[in-house]
């Protein structure tokens, strides 16, 4: 629901370079991963993540809040063993991009790469929602259940109402 807050719980089983992006309700596109700082606050979500390390995204005193656009949420993750360097500079334009024209093109630019990624729409294995008891969730998604390849992206869909 709008105002529910959530975070995601991330241990992958190896070494890699992780890249997780959102495309919200409204169809605004996001790279949540990596990142750092999310808001004011320092995350430092950087790569490359280190296996059986476990985290928490934005960091383990943040959150994201759905906004009030209801709809269907979607995460795309990418879990590679090298780093994407196309992937990232897409993402910080994506992220830094003010105009929503800019945003627009960027993020129609960065579908169209993942496009070519060979994109997995099947439910992202591993990943669960459980609800911390103050209206808010947390996905957890077990790495070890995906393909690290940056050949394929992952895609976690949730309706926001």
């Amino acid at each position: 629901m709008s105002g529910d807050r959530y975070k995601f719980l991330i241990m992958p089983e190896q070494d890699c370079f992780l890249y997780i992006f959102q495309s919200d309700a409204a169809n605004q596109l996001s790279m949540l991963f990596p990142m750092e700082s999310f808001g004011d606050v320092q995350v430092n979500n950087l790569n490359p993540v280190k296996g059986q390390s476990a985290f928490a995204l934005p960091g383990p005193e943040s959150s994201f809040i759905l906004d009030k656009q209801k709809g269907i949420e979607r995460i795309y993750v990418i879990a590679a063993p090298k780093a994407d360097t196309k992937l990232e500079e897409l993402g910080r334009q994506l992220n830094k991009a003010n105009h929503e024209t800019a945003r627009n093109g960027i993020g129609a630019e960065l579908m169209e790469y993942l496009g070519a990624k060979e994109l997995t729409r099947a439910t992202l294995p591993g990943a669960t929602f459980t609800m911390d008891g103050n209206g808010g969730s947390e996905v957890k998604i077990d790495a070890d259940k995906f393909q690290t390849s940056k050949k394929r992206v992952y895609l976690l869909e949730f309706e926001h109402r």
